[in-house]
């Protein structure tokens, strides 16, 4: 069986890929990390504790170019595995951290640390691990780092164990300071201003739109889902540009034997639409099919998509994400061959 390559998302050039990481612009290139390991080609061989950062550059979101891979497992430290699993990416400007002026800071959960930096002086291709790490130990993992005007901190918003998000505060980046945590979100903490308010998601799409003071996140909606289906996991969106695009994790466990496993969503721009809802709708310009089935479900091959006056489809090799009603909802479901 020959296997073909998507022609709309991204992969990796061989092995496994899941959570994309520090997701930003530098002004002419986005850069998608993901984490990875090219040695698992099944999910049989899954090993969460191997993980790595590839690496991967775009100028229209849309095709993209292998780089090496920006973050490596490190020796155990105490028995314990010591791999970078997922955070994100910002670039220090004004030099706030020391590291240097336009540094491209990377904050990860190292397995047998806590959460760290890395400092990257060439454009983030290449990334050195901070002395001080980790600058964060706490029962929890993936941080969010984003600056908040209003209090004129950085803000590093952090899966806490069991099932709460958790928020710490900066002046430089390197010490943090515990802030706050609520309940009910869970893993891949995102956390971004859209349409005038703030948006609280977790890996899952689960969200809430509500207000943030730099200190605490206070709800002004119960939770919602961004999408439906279970495909989608870990989204994460870009630093360093003016919308809210995101790239999630695109589960596809029925693929085998392709040489590479799982791949990225399309980038999908959010907008806060009315009642406080997000509207998801592609950021890229990929060709699709509008459907019309208000009464039942549409079946497209293994794919059963739900009812909706308006679905806008994209078919690729395995995959197919439907826009319902112009972005009030999303589906997504691998393809089964």
């Amino acid at each position: 069986m020959q296997f073909l390559r998507p022609k709309f998302h991204f992969t990796a050039p061989r092995g496994w890929s899941n959570d994309p990481n520090g997701l930003f612009f530098d002004g002419r290139n986005y850069h998608l990390y993901y984490q990875a390991n090219p040695e698992i080609v099944s999910y049989a061989q899954m090993n969460w504790y191997s993980m790595r950062w590839g690496h991967a550059v775009s100028t229209d979101l849309l095709h993209w170019s292998q780089c090496k891979d920006a973050l490596l497992p490190r020796p155990p430290l105490d028995g314990k595995p010591d791999c970078p699993w997922s955070g994100s990416c910002i670039v220090d400007r004004e030099n706030v951290a020391g590291f240097g002026r336009d540094a491209v800071l990377a904050f990860f959960t190292s397995t047998a640390r806590g959460e760290c930096i890395a400092f990257s002086l060439d454009g983030g291709m290449t990334f050195t691990e901070y002395a001080g790490n980790p600058v964060v130990r706490h029962n929890g993992r993936d941080p969010k780092v984003f600056f908040h005007p209003a209090s004129g901190k950085w803000i590093m918003a952090v899966f806490e164990m069991v099932n709460y998000a958790a928020f710490y505060s900066s002046e430089n980046l390197r010490d943090w300071r515990f802030e706050s945590r609520i309940h009910g979100f869970y893993e891949c903490i995102n956390c971004f201003e859209l349409g005038g308010k703030w948006v609280l998601m977790a890996a899952d799409g689960s969200y809430s739109v509500g207000t943030f003071d730099g200190h605490q996140f206070e709800p002004l909606t119960r939770p919602q889902k961004l999408f439906e289906g279970t495909a989608l996991y870990a989204g994460q969106c870009f630093w360093g540009i003016p919308e809210i695009i995101v790239i999630f994790w695109f589960r596809l466990p029925h693929l085998s034997g392709a040489g590479f496993l799982n791949q990225m969503s399309l980038p999908m721009r959010l907008e806060l639409g009315a009642e406080d809802r997000i509207r998801i709708l592609p950021a890229v310009d990929v060709p699709g099919t509008m459907y019309h089935s208000p009464q039942k479900p549409l079946t497209l091959g293994s794919v059963t998509i739900p009812a909706a006056e308006d679905i806008f489809v994209v078919e690729d090799e395995y995959s197919v994400e439907a826009f319902l009603n112009g972005g009030d909802r999303l589906f997504a479901a691998e393809k089964i061959q």
